[in-house]
C-alpha cells in the first residue's frame, strides 16, 4: 500500500535576526527534500503532467445507476473527484426540471460508461433505457466499465440471464395487453413508453452477453486497488497522466487527544523524575482506523523487524535495550536510562495502528542543555517519517487509508538555537527559542 502523509510540525518563534531564521528554515527544506527523495519524485511527475495537462483531452465519463443505489454511487463519484474527474451524473448535470429523457440520451456523447449493475438497475426502466442508448455506439463495449454491487445480479451465469430477459418480456406483454383495453385518443405516451419496453427486451439478452464475456471486477475489490484496472484503461486510451495524490487533511478530528494527552502525562511525569528538560513527541494515526486492525504479535514484530534494520534515530540505536510488553489495546516499550546518551523513551502502539512515541533530547546531556540543534532536530523528523513509512507499508494498511504524523519538539524555551553541536561555544548566542 502506499503511505500518503499529513504533515504538521510546531512552530518555533525565535528572537534576533529575522534572516538569519530564514537561513535556517531554507536549509531544512532543502534537506528534507534531499533525504526523501520520494518528495523530489512526486514534484517531478507533477512538473512534466502539468506541461502535457493543456493539450490533453479531458475524459466524459457518464455514470449509470439506480437511485437505490445512489450511497453506492456517491462513493465511486468521490473517489474520481478525488482524482480531477468529474463523472456526469443526473443529480448534478440535470438540470432542475429539465427533460431527464434528453439527459440520458446524452449518454452517447460520452468517451466511457460505468455502470453500477445490480438487481434493481436491471429493472429499471430509466437505466435500461441509457444502456439502450449506449449500445447503439460502435464499440460500446470498449467503452464500458461495469461494476457489479449486487450478489442478486449475477450476469456471469449465461443461465442466469434468462430471469431478466423474462421479466422485461412480462413486463412488455403486460403493459401492451393494458394498452389495447384502451381508447386510442390519448395513449400516445404510453406507445412511447411501450415503445422503450421493447427495445429493452428486445436487446437485454445481447447486452448481458456481451457484459457477460468482459474481465469485470466487483466493486469492494476496484476500491481496494483504488479503481487501477479503470484509471489504467482511460489513462492508456487518451493519456491521461496519472499523478501522485497528496491530500490535505485538517486534523481538528483525526487524534484521539484523550488517549494522547493520557500517554503525554505519564511519560512527562517520568521525564521530570529523570530531569529530562526537552523532548521530541510523534503522534501516528490513520484517518480510517476501523478499517485497520492488527494483532499485538503483528504489531511487535513489524517494529522489532524495523528497529533492527534501522541504524537511525534511537530507536534503530536503542534496539538491543528495548523490551516489548503486550496491553490490552497494543504494546507498549520504555526506557529510562540509556547508558550511552542517557535517553528517556517511551512508546506506544495500538492495535488499530495508531502510534505514540516520546523520547528526551540528546541536547539534555549536561553539556549541551543550553542549546538546540536546528541539524539534529531537522534529521529526528526525516528518520521519524522513514521510519512511518517502512512501519505501516510493512503492516500492510488498507488501500485509501492516510497516516496523519504529527511531530513536536519541546522544552525549547530560552534555548540557543545552533546548527549543529561540534564547537557550539563559537556559535553566536542568538537566536533564542521564545516559545517552549
Amino acid at each position: 500500500a502506499n503511505v500518503s502523509f499529513s504533515f504538521s510540525h510546531s512552530n518555533l518563534l525565535f528572537s534576533g535576526s529575522n534572516y538569519q531564521n530564514l537561513i535556517y528554515l531554507q536549509e531544512a527544506i532543502e534537506e528534507v527534500l534531499k533525504k526523501i527523495k520520494v518528495v523530489d519524485n512526486i514534484t517531478n511527475n507533477n512538473q512534466e503532467s502539468n506541461k502535457i495537462e493543456e493539450n490533453i483531452k479531458e475524459p466524459k465519463i457518464f455514470l449509470s445507476y439506480s437511485h437505490e443505489n445512489k450511497e453506492t454511487a456517491d462513493r465511486v463519484d468521490k473517489f474520481f473527484i478525488s482524482k480531477g474527474i468529474q463523472l456526469t451524473r443526473d443529480e448534478r448535470d440535470a438540470p432542475a426540471y429539465s427533460s431527464l429523457p434528453k439527459f440520458m440520451d446524452t449518454i452517447r456523447d460520452h468517451d466511457y460508461v460505468i455502470l453500477l449493475i445490480s438487481d434493481a438497475y436491471l429493472k429499471s426502466i430509466n437505466c435500461m433505457y441509457e444502456v439502450i442508448q449506449f449500445i447503439q455506439e460502435k464499440k460500446y463495449i470498449e467503452k464500458t466499465f461495469p461494476i457489479i454491487i449486487d450478489k442478486q445480479a449475477d450476469i456471469f451465469i449465461k443461465e442466469k440471464h434468462i430471469k431478466y430477459i423474462s421479466f422485461w418480456q412480462d413486463r412488455y406483454k403486460r403493459f401492451r395487453n393494458e394498452i389495447n383495453k384502451l381508447e386510442n385518443t390519448g395513449t400516445w405516451p404510453s406507445h412511447v413508453e411501450l415503445d422503450k419496453i421493447d427495445k429493452i427486451q428486445s436487446n437485454i439478452g445481447e447486452f448481458l452477453n456481451n457484459i457477460a464475456e468482459l474481465k469485470c471486477f466487483p466493486l469492494d475489490e476496484l476500491e481496494n486497488t483504488n479503481y487501477k484496472a479503470i484509471l489504467d484503461k482511460i489513462g492508456n486510451k487518451i493519456n491521461i497522466p496519472q499523478k501522485e495524490e497528496i491530500k490535505s487533511i485538517k486534523d481538528e478530528n483525526i487524534w484521539d487527544k484523550e488517549w494522547i494527552k493520557k500517554r503525554h502525562e505519564e511519560a512527562l511525569s517520568e521525564m521530570k523524575k529523570n530531569e529530562k528538560l526537552g523532548f521530541v513527541e510523534i503522534n501516528m494515526t490513520l484517518t480510517d482506523p476501523e478499517n485497520n486492525k492488527f494483532e499485538c504479535e503483528k504489531l511487535k514484530e513489524t517494529f522489532e523487524n524495523i528497529v533492527t534494520n534501522n541504524n537511525k534515530w534511537p530507536l534503530g540505536q536503542l534496539n538491543e535495550l528495548i523490551k516489548i510488553y503486550p496491553k490490552n489495546d497494543g504494546i507498549f516499550f520504555e526506557i529510562k536510562d540509556c547508558l550511552s546518551n542517557n535517553l528517556y523513551l517511551y512508546g506506544y502502539i495500538r492495535e488499530d495502528g495508531v502510534l505514540y512515541l516520546i523520547h528526551s533530547l540528546s541536547e539534555d546531556a549536561e553539556e549541551y542543555f543550553k542549546y538546540i540543534s536546528c541539524e539534529l532536530r531537522i534529521d529526528r523528523i526525516v528518520n521519524a517519517l522513514l521510519f512511518a513509512i517502512q512501519f505501516y507499508q510493512n503492516l500492510n494498511i488498507k488501500p485509501n487509508s492516510y497516516l496523519v504524523v504529527g511531530i513536536k519538539h519541546g522544552g525549547l524555551k530560552d534555548r540557543c538555537i545552533v546548527r549543529g553541536l561540534v564547537n557550539v561555544r563559537f556559535h553566536d548566542p542568538t537566536p533564542i527559542s521564545n516559545e517552549d
